[in-house]
């Protein structure tokens, strides 16, 4: 038995682990390992339904999936704007695959008999080595190139700092997931405003609002919210009024002025309205199947010959919310927000034990929103790799004795 405990701490760190490796790896087969995670995900939560109780929340959110899995299949069904029965499937699996791993490794380690506590100090000193490594290429990226930086962005002399994957905002799933297991661990709030602090200078060199978004939550909570104290809208409002400050420059850009992200939801909102109740289906609208297949809808639209919209452009796949919207119309995308929401509602709950859990669960909550309403990196291999995380912190809190030796 002590050796299928051990496994089982080794099995969650490895697998944590190889989201940041894999998508540093210069191999195209590596980039789907949050999908082949997800299928085994499927896999082990349909054996878990047959075996044991899912909780009644979660049993909702698979309840909540399945009715907009069917809003889906009916549209493409009646209106046939995506027929590609690969392209679909691979949708279906996209729309379930941060729930998927969430409790994949939520219920991994909820029933698990091995001591969780070894298992998130391994992971706490890797965040540590992971986070200094971070901080320390960041600064050395300003002064010499070698590879982390880019020159299209400057800011008072310093350059943007993307890491090794060229990519902001990835570098932030990584940045808040480390953060967020030390506060799984270390108590102590000098401790933990160190490595927030050692955070916050990458952070701030990626020049991302979305990145942003984060910091700013987690230091505004720390300003607001007392430990003892309950969180109130008060509080709430206050971060988030921090937060749309510090996003002025985005939001203009984007929403003020009508950029390309707005307009992808102008159009999810006229897919939406022209196919109520339903929505275009799976495969037409916002992701990767319906760019790489290129949907008939984007054809019936009147996107092929424009230049943002066009079969090559990139930005066809980035809205999250946009894509939810256009493919299960306004009923499906109010269905997916519950689901979300329940999903939010039990990270936070679950982590509310000590201040900087509470603390940071929430910020990386009102991050992941923010980055649904303006990319549609949640659904990356660094966006997966931030809802295992919580998995992981919410199957260890849910535990009876959640440090079992």
């Amino acid at each position: 038995m002590s050796r299928i405990k051990v496994n089982e701490n080794i099995l969650v760190f490895i697998l944590i682990l190889l989201f940041p490796i894999f998508n540093l790896l210069p191999f195209e087969a590596t980039r789907y390992y949050d999908e082949i995670l997800a299928i085994i995900g499927a896999i082990y939560i349909c054996i878990y339904l047959i075996l044991n109780t899912f909780e009644k929340s979660d049993l909702i959110i698979c309840i909540l999936l399945l009715l907009i899995t069917a809003i889906g299949l009916i549209s493409n069904a009646f209106y046939g704007y995506a027929v590609d029965t690969f392209a679909i499937i691979v949708d279906i699996l996209h729309l379930w695959k941060i729930f998927f791993i969430y409790f994949f490794f939520k219920y991994l380690l909820k029933n698990s008999k091995t001591n969780t506590e070894k298992l998130v100090f391994g992971l706490s000193i890797l965040a540590k080595i992971v986070l200094i490594f971070v901080c320390f290429v960041s600064i050395i990226g300003q002064f010499i190139d070698i590879g982390v930086t880019s020159a299209d962005k400057e800011v008072w002399f310093f350059h943007e700092f993307l890491f090794f994957w060229d990519n902001a905002i990835q570098t932030g799933w990584l940045i808040f997931g480390c953060i967020f297991i030390i506060s799984l661990y270390k108590k102590d709030d000098a401790t933990f405003l160190l490595w927030l602090l050692i955070a916050t200078v990458p952070a701030i060199l990626t020049f991302s609002a979305l990145v942003y978004c984060f910091i700013i939550s987690e230091f505004a909570f720390i300003l607001f919210w007392r430990k003892g104290k309950r969180l109130n809208i008060l509080m709430i409002l206050l971060v988030v009024v921090a937060v749309t400050i510090a996003s002025l420059g985005d939001l203009q850009k984007y929403f003020v002025n009508k950029g390309i992200r707005w307009l992808f939801y102008e159009y999810g909102v006229e897919v939406a309205t022209d196919t109520f109740p339903l929505g275009g289906g799976f495969a037409t609208f916002g992701t990767e199947m319906a760019s790489r297949y290129y949907s008939n809808l984007y054809v019936l639209l009147g996107f092929k010959n424009t230049w943002a919209f066009g079969p090559d452009s990139l930005f066809l796949l980035d809205n999250y919310f946009a894509g939810i919207l256009g493919q299960f119309g306004f009923i499906g995308f109010i269905i997916f927000l519950i689901a979300l929401a329940i999903v939010f509602y039990n990270i936070f709950n679950k982590n509310k034990d000590f201040y900087y859990q509470r603390i940071t669960s929430i910020s990386i909550i009102f991050t992941i929103f923010a980055v649904m309403i303006g990319s549609a990196s949640a659904k990356s291999i660094m966006g997966t790799f931030m809802f295992a995380i919580l998995g992981v912190s919410v199957g260890m809190n849910s535990r009876e004795n959640k440090f079992l030796t």
